[in-house]
């Protein structure tokens, strides 16, 4: 529904850290000429703020979808043109959509990808992926079939590097956090 020419997704409950967030983005969409743009992204506990997991985007490869690691999509900002040559989330995953949509558009063209600095978007514990282990088998199961599904090679035992990613994002805490 739409009408730009650039979508971000944000989450029913997420937030965006500031009022800047928007043109920063824009600002390195148009000076990196990117297809795509994301950022961190913070998990915090809903009624302290305090900040849980620091989910960091700025060691992206693009073959890191083959452990089950993407960037955090609800800082993904994606020019709507992709959207019209690849479709929209699928369905058919109850969590793993917007993964799969990723994994469609970075290995389904020479997509070029722009990283921001800086933390942009706020997320609170909790969600249906991270609901405990039917959770965890649901979304290894979705993962690997869209991993199949978009011919990209992979072993489910790689999905394990993503848990070691997760607990590294545990520890380290942003250097700057501008979201309040």
């Amino acid at each position: 529904m739409s009408e730009g020419d650039v979508i971000g997704i944000l989450h029913s409950d997420d937030l965006f850290c500031d009022e800047n967030v928007v043109q920063d983005v824009m600002d390195r969409i148009t000076s990196s000429e990117a297809d795509i743009c994301f950022s961190d992204l913070v998990i915090v506990d809903k009624s302290s703020n305090k900040i849980v997991r620091y989910y960091m985007a700025h060691y992206f490869r693009r073959w890191l979808f083959r452990c089950g690691w993407m960037p955090p999509h609800p800082t993904c900002f994606i020019k709507r043109e992709l959207y019209e040559r690849f479709g929209l989330y699928t369905t058919r995953f109850s969590v793993a959509g917007d993964f799969d949509f990723l994994v469609r558009v970075f290995f389904g063209a020479d997509i070029k990808w722009a990283y921001l600095d800086r933390v942009t978007v706020k997320m609170h514990v909790g969600g249906i992926s991270n609901s405990g282990f039917a959770s965890k088998k649901t979304i290894a199961n979705e993962i690997s079939a869209s991993l199949r599904d978009n011919n990209v090679w992979s072993l489910s035992f790689f999905q394990v590097v993503r848990y070691l990613i997760r607990l590294f994002e545990f520890v380290v805490k942003p250097r700057n956090m501008r979201c309040g």
